[in-house]
């Protein structure tokens, strides 16, 4: 009889739905800008790209590491430079969206204490389908990311 259980068992198993394993979004080049000390809010980028065939849109980032998360876009208005507060970002098929310094950014508010370059981060990113994606950006200094750009092209 324990033969038939381990048949039984093993095609349970087999018609199990199986686990998206893939992210929605791929995620490159992430990274938290250090800030001096005391400063009480502090910016992040990092470039999403959509491999999917269904546009990702994503809705809300928090971290335990600051009181809020908001993503911001900085455009020009009446001759002068503002940030606009995103509600959301849409992420079509085979895009790839930039949040970089000068653009699309997300404002990091009130960490709970400072972080220095080498320090990593962990995000929870929520997407309008129901998803979530926990990623970890590393922090550094804006020089040595603008060093690292330079060196890949």
């Amino acid at each position: 009889m324990p033969f038939f259980n381990l048949i039984a068992l093993t095609l349970l198993f087999q018609a199990a739905p199986t686990v998206e394993t893939e992210p929605p979004l791929r995620v490159e080049n992430a990274w938290v800008r250090e800030a001096p000390p005391g400063v009480d809010v502090l910016a992040a980028y990092a470039v999403f790209c959509n491999d999917a065939d269904a546009a990702v849109t994503l809705t809300n980032v928090i971290s335990e590491n600051f009181d809020a998360v908001q993503m911001h876009a900085t455009v020009e208005a009446d001759g002068g430079v503002t940030m606009k507060h995103l509600n959301s970002v849409v992420v079509e098929p085979t895009e790839c969206i930039a949040f970089e310094p000068g653009g699309r950014h997300f404002m990091l508010m009130d960490p709970v204490r400072n972080f220095r370059a080498g320090d990593e981060i962990a995000f929870t990113l929520f997407l309008a389908n129901g998803k979530e994606m926990e990623i970890v950006m590393p922090v550094r200094r804006a020089d040595e990311m603008i060093e690292h750009h330079h060196e890949h092209h």
